[in-house]
């Protein structure tokens, strides 16, 4: 800030706009005949939070959502970083900090800015995180005349087909039971997998009487995950998901659906620890579908 005055001695009273609200400043200033004067004015009743987002790895997370809170985690504000710092002009106390990038999250990290001058810097870890299947190979131990498969392409594209059984992109099973092995190319710490289904009861395609899920690193041997039934949705006609918790170590996931009527399925996915990926031996074409839940 510059101003020009006559020599003298100048009361200098203003505030500082902080995330907390406006702090007085307040500082005398002597002016001599001739001479251009600087002054420093320190606020003391003011900190700089500089925040770092970093997944756990280290890895930058820019543009992530930064959430700031007050010590009784009553929200502040709330901003998209253009990069991987973000700062904040605050009065001395506790915070709490919570980030988002995409998948990547971190919750309620406690923070204490202090008084003065001194940058704090806190780095915010987090977890990147996103769907490891897509593109990814996989299996089918049927395939139906007239709602195949034959690229085995369709279940990991990124494409959610219509509630039109005809659109293309489902595919679909009218036998008693399906097994699909999906091969994420590498061992993940998978956290989730989500089917999506459709349903359309005049045309008898229904969800699965029961859907079971296991795990390997190998394709040899195999954990079973889960084995349940679904609720049943109320509606007709409907594009349907489900996602069930895996938390585990994983290069293969299998399914089992044992169903009545048709069974159309029309994607998976695979939420993993992105940078969890480890190179481990396994065969896809070798796996013995049968055999996985004997």
């Amino acid at each position: 800030m510059e101003f020009t005055k006559k020599p003298g001695s100048y009361d200098l009273v203003g505030t500082v706009k902080a995330l907390t609200g406006e702090i007085e400043v307040a500082a005398k200033i002597t002016i001599e005949s001739g001479k251009t004067t600087t002054k420093t004015v320190a606020v003391e009743d003011l900190g700089l939070l500089i925040l770092t987002i970093e997944d756990k790895d280290g890895v930058p997370l820019s543009g992530a959502e930064v959430v700031i809170k007050d010590s009784d985690k009553e929200e502040l504000k709330t901003l998209e970083t253009a990069a991987d710092k973000v700062e904040f002009l605050l009065a001395p106390g506790t915070y709490f900090i919570s980030a988002a990038k995409d998948d990547a999250t971190a919750v309620d990290k406690e923070v204490v800015v202090t008084a003065g001058s001194v940058a704090t810097t806190v780095v915010v870890d987090a977890v990147a995180t996103g769907n490891v299947a897509a593109g990814k190979e996989y299996r089918l131990l049927v395939q139906s005349q007239g709602y195949s498969d034959p690229e085995l392409k369709k279940l990991t594209d990124g494409v959610v087909g219509t509630t039109a059984i005809t659109d293309g992109t489902w595919v679909g099973s009218d036998v008693g039971s399906q097994i699909i092995v999906l091969d994420l190319g590498k061992e993940h710490e998978v956290i989730s997998t989500e089917l999506v289904y459709l349903i359309d009861n005049v045309s008898w395609v229904k969800l699965p009487n029961t859907i079971s899920i296991a795990v390997s690193s190998d394709g040899v041997e195999w954990t079973l995950i889960e084995e349940k039934q679904y609720e049943v949705p109320a509606e007709d006609r409907i594009v349907h998901s489900e996602t069930h918790e895996i938390s585990k170590n994983a290069r293969f996931i299998a399914f089992k659906a044992v169903h009545t009527g048709w069974l159309f399925v029309g994607e998976i996915q695979a939420e993993a620890i992105v940078s969890s990926a480890k190179e481990v031996d396994g065969d896809l074409k070798t796996i013995d579908l049968n055999a996985i839940f004997e």
